[in-house]
Order: structure tokens, then sequence, then C-alpha cells
């Protein structure tokens, strides 16, 4: 399997891999919508996110190069580290949020879900002469561990081990008869996430394992509908919604993935320029409507005095409240808490959150 090559324009179409039989992240939901939900909120979800978006990185040249070329400063990753890290094009608007892995034989990429293409064609614009060879994996299952009881879980599954995690380093550890990788991410809202990966053989096996620790636990594995509803309410942008050539890492505040003190890289003088001049035109936040209100995203948003003020990237119904929740990227101007915004045909978006 191969990338196709970049076609050299700025504005880059989006591919998809081909079926790679993991498409456990678009089902649904496993048990019921409100259940998975209210998981999210009180016990421990399991999501499956074992897409094809993984990018392997061989050759003497791959750090050095991705320093120079994405947002945040790599240049102390070490064996079984990682780092968040952003692509972002000449403008300073996003390509894609990536987690980069250092493991022993080789660099992987872990992209937005559908993107690793997009990254690849990105990364492979800037190669010249530089010894670095890419190419998509399928060597890998990964599950993700999430809500408020998540590291109480890791813990009774890896035992005190799961304690040594930081912010960056990898554990490498034996599980039964299989080894597994586990990472510990800070989100959006400076709480954590975990993602455990696992060879592509033991991936059914891992499943098992974790599924059958849920006596103690509110366990439920989580499907799309749950978690998107989630995410929308927390205020946590996805690709290719919200992340896009469209909006930069200050408007999504995507800011602690970026580095101010590592020098250049692709629209490093944009995004410090709209910092240091208080030019962030755009806020992420969350809005309301009537669950009557059958529009879809996108949907432009305009002010009382019929004004542009932003655009609806990503709405649901909600699961706890009679209303449809969405993400909208506001004109700073119009970012008022409270306050009420329009569409088209004049339904009423209310700012519950900036």
């Amino acid at each position: 399997m191969s990338f196709e090559n970049f076609d050299n324009s700025d504005s880059i179409k989006i591919d998809s891999f081909k079926d790679n039989g993991f498409d456990e992240f678009k089902i649904p939901n496993f048990t019921s919508v409100e259940e998975e939900y209210d998981t999210l909120l009180h016990g421990v979800g399991l999501r499956d996110i074992s897409y094809n978006s993984i990018i392997k990185l061989k050759g003497n040249d791959t750090l050095s190069f991705l320093q120079r070329v994405s947002t945040n400063d790599l240049s102390r990753l070490g064996i079984l580290k990682h780092k968040s890290t952003l692509f972002t094009n000449g403008k300073g608007r996003l390509i894609d949020r990536t987690n980069l892995l250092s493991l022993n034989e080789a660099h992987y990429l872990i992209c937005s879900i559908d993107a690793a293409p997009l990254v690849n064609r990105w990364i492979s614009r800037y190669i010249i002469t530089e010894d670095i060879h890419t190419e998509p994996s399928n060597e890998f299952r990964v599950f993700e561990i999430l809500g408020p009881q998540a590291e109480s879980f890791m813990t009774l599954i890896f035992g005190k081990n799961a304690n040594d995690l930081t912010d960056e380093n990898i554990l490498r550890l034996q599980l039964d008869s299989f080894f597994v990788h586990i990472l510990k991410l800070r989100t959006e809202q400076n709480c954590y996430r975990y993602e455990i990966i696992v060879d592509t053989d033991f991936g059914d096996l891992l499943l098992s394992k974790l599924l059958s620790e849920n006596s103690i636990f509110s366990l439920k594995r989580i499907g799309f509908l749950a978690y998107n509803n989630f995410r929308i309410e927390k205020g946590i942008p996805q690709y290719p919604e919200e992340i896009n050539d469209q909006y930069n890492p200050h408007e999504l505040n995507l800011m602690q993935h970026v580095s101010s003190s590592k020098g250049c890289y692709i629209g490093q003088e944009v995004i410090a320029r709209l910092e240091t001049y208080d030019k962030v035109q755009r806020k992420l936040c969350v809005v309301s409507t009537a669950k009557t209100n059958n529009s879809s995203a996108p949907i432009e948003l305009y002010s009382v005095d019929k004004e542009e003020a932003g655009t609806i990237t990503s709405i649901t119904d909600s699961i706890s409240k009679n209303e449809k929740v969405g993400l909208a990227l506001i004109r700073k101007n119009a970012c008022v808490e409270n306050g009420i915004l329009f569409n088209k045909d004049k339904n009423e978006y209310k700012i519950i959150e900036l």
C-alpha cells in the first residue's frame, strides 16, 4: 500500500484509506446512547479507534525534519516518548492534529481518522534530500480509555506501573502473553485520557481483557453518537469539521500543541503574529438551539444587525437536554455568553459556553 503523490496545491483533497477492517469508531452505539453518554460523564469509556490513520516514518532525518515542519518542539523526543504536534500550512491554518510516537525501530504519527493521506502528502511536499521513508501502518490496534474513572481503571489493569505514566513517556508492558504500549494524554479540558496500543494480532485479546474488568467500574464501549455528543458539549474540535485549513490553532484552543520558543516551522510567522498583535478573529464556542430546528452543519450565523458572526461546524441532538448542541467558530466581537445569533431562516442560536 502506498500514498498518492501530492498535487502541490495549498488546498488538499481529503482522501481515505481503503477498508482496513477496523470501523468500530463508526458504530452508532453498542448499548444505548444514553448509557454510553452517562458513562463518559461518570464512568470509564472504551473506544476502539483502530482506524488506518497511522503513518510510519523511518530514516535518520525523521526527527529533525518533523521539528522543522510541525509546531511543537520534538528535538528531545527519545525512545518510548510521545508528543502532540500540529501541521499547519503557510497561512498558519490547520492540516491536522497528530501525536508522534518514538518506538524502538521507527517513529509513528497517529493522525485523525482518515487524515493520514492528507498529512503524508503535506510531509512529502517538503522532503527533498532528507533520509525519510513514510508508509501507512496497519501494525497496531489502538484503544482509548476516557472518563472520570479512567485513571483508577488503568491502575486496576496495569497495577502501579500506570502511576509511572507522564504526559510524554510511553510504557511498554507485558499483559498476559503479549505486550502493549500505553500513553497518557492531556485533553483540551485539562484532564487525561489514555491510549493502549497493541500489535494487531493481539487486538481482540486485549479488548476481551479490558471488557472483562467491569465488575468494579462502570465500563462501557462507546459508539459514535455518544462520543460525538460528548465532544461537542466539551468543545473538542475534530477533523475535518473543525480541524481543517479554514482555521488556525488560536481559534480552536490548540495552542498547547505549539511551541513558542523552538523557532521556525511552517506557518510560524502567521501564528506568532496573530498572538503578538491580538489579531485572532474567531473563537470556538458551544451553542444550542431548539430541537425542532432541522438545520445541519455547516450553518452560517448572523447578529441581530444581520452582520456575519460565524459558522456552526458540528451539530447534534443533545442526549441530556431537549435541544441541539453545536460547535461554532464565532467572531470575537460577537462572542458573548448567553448571546443570541441567528441563521438565515432567523432561527435562534444561543452561545452557552465560550
